[in-house]
């Protein structure tokens, strides 16, 4: 999938100092998750567990501890 994305395959942007990758299983619109395996570095995956009718919702991905500590962390710098 991502050789046809991108040329050259799948990086962390120069710009970015770490990427957190957070996904889910039931999230359709995650397919291709985690994207760990491909990627050549700075990249951290966190798979999590969002009820099944609100996979893809981001209340439910920010209800989970780890998920709002990081995106809180990187807000407050």
């Amino acid at each position: 999938m991502y050789s046809r994305l991108l040329v050259g395959g799948p990086k962390r942007p120069d710009t970015v100092a770490d990427w957190f990758n957070v996904w889910c299983p039931n999230d359709a619109v995650a397919i291709g998750c985690p994207p760990a395996d491909d990627w050549a570095d700075g990249l951290t995956d966190l798979a999590v567990i969002n009820a099944r009718d609100r996979a893809h919702s981001i209340v439910e991905y920010l209800s989970h501890t780890e998920v709002a500590r990081s995106a809180g962390g990187r807000l407050a710098l």
